[in-house]
């Protein structure tokens, strides 16, 4: 452990939801402005962006190796990318 903050332990390893890209299990996933790449899908995966409450705030299937989804008109926050089996969390 590396540190004790009225209760939060920050221990080496933990994620922060800071660095960019993210892999995760051959997914990559960047932010540029109002849109979240996502690269190493497979064409019919689905994907779901969900916020902190459960909701399911977009969704799709993707028809390339690549999904592009606008976040426009979603408020800044965290947020979780489902894309088949593999979900990633997203800071927006």
């Amino acid at each position: 452990m590396l540190a004790t903050n009225k209760g939060w332990k920050v221990e080496k390893g933990t994620p922060s939801g800071i660095t960019m890209p993210k892999q995760n299990n051959g997914l990559m996933v960047t932010t540029a402005g109002n849109t979240i790449l996502v690269n190493g899908v497979t064409a019919g995966d689905n994907y779901a962006l969900f916020d902190l409450n459960g909701r399911m705030v977009d969704n799709g299937t993707a028809t390339t190796s690549s999904l592009s989804i606008n976040i426009t008109k979603l408020h800044l926050g965290c947020y979780i990318l489902k894309v088949g089996n593999n979900s990633i969390k997203i800071m927006h």
